[in-house]
């Protein structure tokens, strides 16, 4: 199972290759497209590289494509990672550039968005030197840096909401109840529901597609597994473990996550002078993870159905933002839980037509909270679609 906890606080991922656009097993090319959605000009749209050069896309590209020669069809070429401090750390930034405090990425001038972009960049080449240690491995005789790695950075500014954002779908559910309402007879229960809708600053109501609002600054890093020597293939999805073998036990190979997180935390705050508080750091959300982790999960590990969406409503009361994600056997995102169909798809045969019955009557997620307490027969049911996977923490 896996939850994904959006707080108030820098986060820095991997991106895991099955959510990156075009794959990374073949040529960049989809990707790197995609990373150019803010450029006005696409003729012009420009990258930044390891050496602090600006790179066109069509470069970009070619380098990335023919780093990736020599590597197995099936294996990955190269990896997306992303920097993403929170709107308070983004605030902090513009407040070291300028002296004003409060003041949002778009009140910056020109000149103020260049200097901001260039801090945002310089250091994400930070975190890069993070990455390159965590792997803790050589290149002719020295450790792996900064130096050894091909990657090209891009910043953006905008994020948009999708079907998956949390004020989507709720607005979604609001539309479908006042569609089987009578505008007549039903006038003042419709009113009710449309200002219950998720609003912009404007008031108007949030769907798919549309900007979200606030300090979204980011930066895309497209990262080679080959160092630069094309002499070393780097994966930051291998686990960080001692070797077993033999001829070199005892040597660490794979990728140390959490500590690339924790030093990258701590580069920040060092380079920033941030003061950072308990709750915005690694340690605190890993904790709280690990806290519900605990709740849901009987004593061999096995996830246990009804504390799984109990769970999932006690971090919802928590106010950790729209990104929680369910992954077990065949439920697989938030939402499939608001969405309930979708776990019968998964389901099959496993549930009787009387729980699929059930089942379809629920939503949005607080309410099927609620039937799995009451209904003891379909709590039993949906346990075993989740234990026939077999799937553990």
């Amino acid at each position: 199972m896996i939850l994904k906890l959006s707080l108030n606080s820098m986060y820095i991922g991997v991106h895991n290759p099955k959510n990156t656009v075009g794959g990374n097993k073949g040529s960049s090319s989809d990707l790197v497209e995609y990373l150019t959605k803010e450029d006005k000009d696409k003729e012009d749209s420009f990258f930044i590289n390891q050496d602090n050069e600006n790179m066109q896309k069509d470069n970009v590209i070619k380098e990335v494509d023919e780093m990736g020669k020599g590597l197995k069809k099936n294996e990955a070429k190269f990896f997306m990672l992303s920097v993403n401090p929170s709107s308070k750390e983004q605030e902090h930034i513009i407040y070291k550039i300028t002296g004003e405090k409060n003041k949002k990425v778009n009140d910056l001038s020109g000149l103020e968005k260049e200097k901001y972009e260039k801090e945002l960049v310089k250091y994400t080449h930070n975190v890069m030197s993070k990455y390159a240690e965590n792997f803790d491995r050589e290149v002719n005789g020295k450790k792996i840096s900064r130096e050894d790695l091909v990657y090209f950075v891009k910043v953006e500014y905008e994020r948009k909401y999708d079907v998956n954002s949390k004020e989507v779908i709720e607005n979604k559910e609001i539309k479908k109840q006042i569609s089987v309402l009578d505008p007549q007879k039903d006038r003042d229960k419709i009113f009710s529901l449309e200002g219950s809708m998720q609003r912009n600053s404007q008031g108007e109501n949030i769907k798919s597609g549309m900007l979200k609002e606030g300090n979204q600054s980011h930066v895309h890093v497209i990262v080679c597994r080959y160092d630069k020597e094309k002499q070393t293939s780097l994966s930051p999805m291998s686990n960080h473990r001692k070797s077993e073998d033999s001829f070199s036990k005892g040597i660490k190979v794979g990728f140390d996550r959490m500590n690339f997180k924790e030093s990258c935390e701590k580069e920040f705050d060092k380079n920033f002078d941030y003061n950072r508080e308990y709750k915005e750091t690694v340690k605190s959300s890993t904790t709280e993870l690990n806290h519900h982790k605990a709740k849901i999960t009987d004593k061999e590990g096995k996830v246990d159905g009804v504390k799984m969406f109990e769970g999932m409503y006690e971090l919802g009361k928590f106010g950790i933002q729209t990104g929680v994600t369910v992954a077990t056997g065949g439920i697989s995102s938030l939402e499939n839980v608001v969405n309930p169909e979708k776990i019968l798809k998964k389901a099959g045969d496993v549930l009787s037509s009387e729980a699929k019955q059930q089942l379809n009557k629920i939503n949005p997620f607080s309410e099927l909270v609620e039937k799995l307490n009451i209904k003891k027969q379909f709590t039993t049911e949906i346990k075993k679609v989740i234990s026939k996977g077999g799937m553990e923490m």
